[in-house]
């Protein structure tokens, strides 16, 4: 059942990643790095390394299909942070195709909070 829950989710995620490229939800990343720039947005064509953690997401969830795989305890353990990753992106990409200002604005102003507040870093 894990590993069809992990399958869903990078299928669902793929996909809502893969429409937001062609601006189905709103702004592509290119246009929105180009829109707003600030020392943390990254250029547009820093996102083309999405193809290449796609590629092994997707190694993965065809791998933990295998029945070496399937019950075993990798499986299990990374589980809940797979479906926590796959959900949060596809959060992430709604908020930042809906280009909302708030969210802009906040990161902008506030990069220990874009960078989800690993680094603490003052700014007033």
């Amino acid at each position: 059942m894990l590993n069809l829950l992990n399958l869903a989710a990078f299928l669902v995620n793929l996909g809502i990643t893969y429409g937001s490229l062609t601006g189905a939800f709103g702004p592509t990343n290119s246009s929105l790095s180009a829109k707003y720039h600030t020392l943390i947005t990254p250029s547009g064509f820093a996102f083309s390394i999405w193809g290449p953690i796609f590629i092994w997401e997707g190694v993965f969830a065809v791998a933990q299909m295998f029945p070496s795989y399937r019950g075993s305890m990798l499986v299990k353990t990374i589980t809940p942070w797979w479906l926590s990753a796959c959900l949060f992106q596809c959060a992430w990409t709604f908020l930042r195709a809906g280009d909302h200002d708030w969210g802009h604005d906040l990161h902008g102003r506030h990069p220990d909070l874009a960078l989800g507040g690993l680094f603490p870093v003052g700014f007033s």
